[in-house]
C-alpha cells in the first residue's frame, strides 16, 4: 500500500518531522507590549500624560484634534473648548493594561466632565532589541 501512494508518505514524513521541531526560545519577548488610544478634553492632556507616564510608558504621542457634534443640537450649547480634543498615543507593557484602564475609568472618566474614549491595541512585533528595550521600559543594556 506505501507503493501505490507515495505523496501521502511523504507528507507523513513531514508530519512526523514537523512535530519533533523545537519551538526557538530566545525570540518571545519576556513583556507583550501594547498600543493605549486615549480621546480626551484637551484641557487635560497634562493629566493623562503624566498618569501615562507613572505607568512607563516610554513613549506617547500627544495629537490634537477638534471633536464634532450632531448638526440637530443647538450650536449655543456646545462650546468651542467643548469640541477641543486630544488624541494620546502610548506604548505600555500588557502586564499594565488592567491597571491603566481602572485608573482611567475611576479617576478621570467619571469626574464631572470627564469624557473619554480608551482603546488597547496588540502590538505583534517589533524589530530591534534597542527599540523592543526601550518600548518595554527595561533599563539593563541599553547602551
Amino acid at each position: 500500500m506505501e507503493k501505490k501512494f507515495p505523496v501521502a508518505n511523504k507528507v507523513k514524513e513531514r508530519v512526523n518531522t514537523r512535530k519533533n521541531l523545537k519551538k526557538p526560545s530566545g525570540l518571545t519577548a519576556p513583556k507583550k507590549l501594547k498600543t493605549l488610544l486615549l480621546v480626551v478634553d484637551r484641557r487635560k492632556t497634562d493629566l493623562y500624560v503624566s498618569l501615562l507616564q507613572r505607568y512607563d510608558a516610554n513613549l506617547q504621542f500627544v495629537l490634537y484634534a477638534n471633536g464634532t457634534h450632531s448638526y440637530s443640537i443647538d450650536k449655543k450649547e456646545i462650546s468651542k473648548e467643548n469640541l477641543q480634543k486630544v488624541v494620546i498615543i502610548a506604548i505600555i507593557q500588557e502586564s499594565r493594561v488592567k491597571d491603566i484602564l481602572n485608573t482611567l475609568e475611576t479617576h478621570y472618566f467619571k469626574q464631572k466632565n470627564g469624557r473619554g474614549i480608551a482603546c488597547v491595541i496588540p502590538i505583534s512585533s517589533v524589530i530591534g532589541v534597542k527599540t523592543y528595550k526601550f518600548l518595554a521600559n527595561i533599563k539593563e543594556d541599553l547602551q
